[in-house]
């Protein structure tokens, strides 16, 4: 497989990691890069996004204000900031997500594990989620079809459990609140 490092990737342009390619270090700034292969430490920009296939794996991307990440493969280590967004659909896996004040959605057929959310981030989950911490007025909610597992959460942050959502083995720890709906 090939090799690419350092690839900046700005509005409109594409970089496709095929299978058996590895990628590192990736900027994207309002462009696509689209895994099949193995990428490592992208920074997902305003306007970039990446798109993470079955089988594929991406590990230590950076999700920016107005970056967006899909995953249907596994992403390890993933950081989403402030204003980014990443989306584990059916299928994709992320492992020790950092989410800080940016959100991370969790859709039906999605899992997530051990994830931290802090300074305002939101965990919005119709798949399946275990071992979050919630802290610093961060929020979990549990929508849906959705499931959260020993979700852990601190004083000023959240947890919500609407109608359909299952929140199982909660610890609630400094009088962080359980909200069921």
């Amino acid at each position: 497989g090939g090799v690419a490092s350092g690839t900046v990737v700005s509005g409109g342009g594409r970089q496709y990691v095929l299978t058996g390619a590895v990628a590192s270090g990736t900027q994207l700034s309002g462009g696509t890069e689209i895994i099949d292969g193995t990428t490592s430490a992208t920074a997902v920009g305003n306007g970039g996004l990446e798109v993470v296939g079955v089988g594929a794996v991406a590990s230590a991307a950076t999700v920016l204000n107005g970056g967006t990440l899909f995953v249907n493969g596994t992403a390890n280590g993933m950081l989403v900031s402030a204003g980014g967004n990443a989306f584990e659909l059916s299928g994709g896996v992320a492992i020790a997500t950092m989410v800080i004040a940016g959100y991370d959605f969790v859709r039906s057929g999605g899992t997530t594990s051990n994830a931290v959310l802090v300074a305002g981030a939101s965990q919005l989950v119709n798949g399946a989620a275990s071992g979050t911490v919630v802290s610093s007025g961060s929020a979990q909610y549990a929508m849906v079809g959705g499931t959260t597992v020993a979700t852990t959460v601190s004083s000023s942050a959240f947890e919500f459990a609407s109608s359909g959502g299952v929140a199982s083995n909660t610890v609630l720890g400094n009088g962080g609140p359980h909200l069921d709906r």
